[in-house]
Order: C-alpha cells, then sequence, then structure tokens
C-alpha cells in the first residue's frame, strides 16, 4: 500500500449509555477504530456486536453503546489511495488478529514521535489488518482451497486459532463466528481439506493435553477438566473414555501401578 497519511489520532473516546458515534467520510478518507469496550457497529440497516479488543475500518456507519455503562475507543483517520476493494466497514476480530498487527497497532497509540514513523506504522497495521479481513454482510462464505490449490486463509486462521486457544471453551459457532461464516458449511469445508471436523480436532488437541497433565501433575481432575475449557468434570471423563477406553481417574492410577511395577 502507497500514499498513507493519518489525519489526525484520538487515543480514548467515551461513548455515553444507549448513545452512539457517526461516522461520515469518503474514500480516500477513511477511520480506523479499536473497540475498548463491547458496542454495536450499525450500517446500511445492519448490525454486529463488536467486541474489546476488535478492529473496524470504514468511512460511513455508527458505533453504537447499547450498555448502561460508559464505552470507550481509540481511532486514527486517515487517507490511503489504494486500500483494495472491500464492502465497507470491514471488521477484523481480536481472536484472529495476528502478532505484528497487535505490535503495529499499539506502536500507533503509544510509542509514535514523528508523522513519517506515524504513516509507516499504519502501513504495517494496514498490511497485517487486510490480511485479517472479515465483511459484516458476509452470511456464507465460499472457503476451501483456492484455485490455485492453496489452503483458504480463513480455514488456516481457524485451524491455528483452534491450537493456540485450545484452553478456552470453544464451539462451532464461536469458529464460524470468526470468520463470518454458517457453522454447518464451516465443520463440512474444513472436513474436506483437513480430513477432521474443527471440533474433533479440538478435542484431539485437548486430549493429548489431557494424558500429559494426569502423567505429569499432581492436579486434580476436575482441575485438569477446567484448564482445558471443558464446563465440568463429567463431559471431560465421558470424552477421555470415548478416547482411551479408561477414565482419567483410571488412568492415572494405571500409570502408578506401572511407575511402582505393582
Amino acid at each position: 500500500m502507497e500514499n498513507i497519511s493519518v489525519s489526525s489520532i484520538n487515543t480514548k473516546a467515551i461513548v455515553m449509555p444507549n448513545q452512539y458515534l457517526n461516522v461520515e467520510h469518503k474514500e480516500p478518507n477513511y477511520v480506523l477504530f479499536e473497540v475498548l469496550s463491547d458496542f454495536q457497529l450499525r450500517w446500511n440497516r445492519k448490525e454486529e456486536k463488536l467486541q474489546c479488543g476488535d478492529i473496524v475500518i470504514g468511512t460511513k456507519f455508527k458505533i453504537f453503546n447499547d450498555t448502561k455503562q460508559l464505552a470507550t475507543l481509540r481511532g486514527i483517520v486517515f487517507q490511503a489511495d489504494s486500500l483494495p476493494q472491500a464492502s465497507w466497514p470491514i471488521v477484523v476480530k481480536k481472536a484472529v488478529f495476528t502478532v505484528e498487527g497487535h505490535t503495529s497497532l499499539k506502536s500507533l497509540f503509544s510509542f509514535i514521535t514523528s508523522p513519517s514513523e506515524l504513516n509507516l506504522e499504519l502501513n504495517k497495521l494496514l498490511h497485517s489488518l487486510l490480511l485479517s479481513i472479515k465483511e459484516p454482510s458476509l452470511q456464507v462464505c465460499s472457503i476451501g482451497l483456492g484455485g490455485t490449490g492453496k489452503i483458504d486463509r480463513r480455514l488456516i486462521m481457524i485451524n491455528r486459532y483452534i491450537r493456540e486457544n485450545y484452553e478456552q471453551p470453544i464451539t462451532l459457532q464461536m469458529l464460524a463466528d470468526l470468520i463470518q461464516c454458517n457453522p454447518i458449511y464451516l465443520s463440512n469445508t474444513y472436513s474436506k481439506v483437513f480430513k477432521i471436523s474443527p471440533i474433533r480436532y479440538l478435542q484431539n488437541i485437548r486430549m493429548e493435553h489431557a494424558k500429559q497433565l494426569i502423567s505429569s501433575t499432581d492436579l486434580s481432575i476436575k482441575e485438569i477438566a477446567n484448564r482445558l475449557g471443558y464446563i465440568s468434570r463429567s463431559q471431560f471423563t465421558e470424552l477421555f473414555k470415548r478416547y482411551y477406553h479408561v477414565t482419567p481417574t483410571e488412568y492415572r492410577n494405571e500409570l502408578c501401578l506401572s511407575k511402582y511395577n505393582i
């Protein structure tokens, strides 16, 4: 991207309860917001829920505080001549944002000391953001293998998210929401590409870590279940037995017997 120029920066804007911030610009002028509270994004009679850390880029939209608390965000107004065509506004969820993007975002609001540095860092940030683009209006996505045989970046994004967040409660709907895709369609497409469903892949990772935690720590079975993102010990026990044909407690006892050759 070329010819990027920052016009202004607001490091903290406050939106009162049940009030909204109205954005109206024309290309090549854009606004980038990082929301620091939960908001509703509204545009063209559509809406989407934003959570703390999500990024919005666009020219015309409203950010509505539908809570009873003060809500905050920070933003940048900038000019860019060569942003790719997209349906504005663009939303990038915090969960799928790259490490490089987080670093550039932090620098923009904290460490920049000159206009040239600012424009350079914004260029880096936009590059990272546009790699993670999700269009809010997209209800059913076309994902899978591209014409070149490469795996769609959104499937790679889901795969990476599962590996990095397996300890968190994760549902198929949550994964689909990350890329604004129908959950059944996501599961079917992911399964065709990776030969395993996303939830099955998640369970495989959790079960491998479960064995490690049972064998190498003194954590209780309940603590292990909680650490691996399960809502209850019984749910964890049922899945563990399905995988290894013994309960977690039985598996730990077998390890103890084996250790002492009993």
